[in-house]
């Protein structure tokens, strides 16, 4: 586990925002490990936790609670995933 901290320490200090899967996809973790890491340095304020905007709805017809029918062709989009970013970070030189 210590390794994946400092990986996703390492990867967010870059200056990457990015969601708890890309972070696994880029350093091939399980998203448990990832989420387990996240949550390590948020309790230590170092990560600012960006959440995502309320997506606007995507069927016109609001018969169906926004596209989650798909009979008017639209299907909903996935929500967007929360984003972190490291606190005090500086390029690296």
């Amino acid at each position: 586990m210590s390794n994946a901290l400092f990986a996703v320490r390492d990867l967010l200090r870059e200056g990457a925002t990015l969601s708890r899967e890309e972070i696994a996809q880029r350093l091939s973790l399980p998203s448990s490990t990832v989420e387990a890491a996240l949550e390590h340095w948020r309790s230590r304020q170092k990560l600012q936790v960006l959440q995502p905007l309320a997506a606007a709805p995507a069927c016109s017809s609001g018969g169906c609670g926004g596209g989650a029918c798909g009979s008017c062709g639209s299907r909903k989009p996935a929500p967007p995933a929360t984003q972190y970013r490291w606190r005090d970070w500086s390029p690296v030189q």
